[in-house]
């Protein structure tokens, strides 16, 4: 494999237990990235969007939150024998707005674990 620049294309959608009477949760994030592949790894860049309903609780106060939030991913996967690696992904989005029950304005979320890549010869 020749070094080249990557282009990603990431979904994932969570959903969140239900802890009390409001129910479960959806945090849905799409992500568009560039990057550098290389036979030891890649590293990718690039802005996300996620839309989310979820049960939140402040300091004094629970309710459902909903809304759309931008932000921007990271990921980075290294291959230590063949086509096994471990791939970690890090993401922060924006939820803004006014809300009495989130007020701090920012989601984050680490990712991390093993990898295998194939492909075609």
């Amino acid at each position: 494999m020749k070094d080249s620049i990557l282009l990603a294309v990431d979904e994932m959608c969570s959903i969140l237990p239900s802890t009390n009477e409001l129910g479960i949760g959806v945090y849905n994030h799409t992500s568009v990235a560039v990057g550098y592949a290389s036979q030891q790894g890649n590293f990718s860049l690039g802005p996300s969007l996620s839309l989310y309903t979820m049960p939140a609780c402040g300091v004094t106060l629970c309710g459902r939150v909903a809304g759309v939030a931008p932000g921007a991913r990271a990921q980075a996967d290294v291959y230590f024998v063949g086509p096994l690696g471990v791939s970690v992904s890090a993401a922060v989005d924006w939820v803004g707005g006014r809300s009495l029950v989130l007020p701090g304005g920012m989601a984050a979320m680490v990712v991390a674990g093993p990898v295998l890549r194939w492909g075609a010869k």
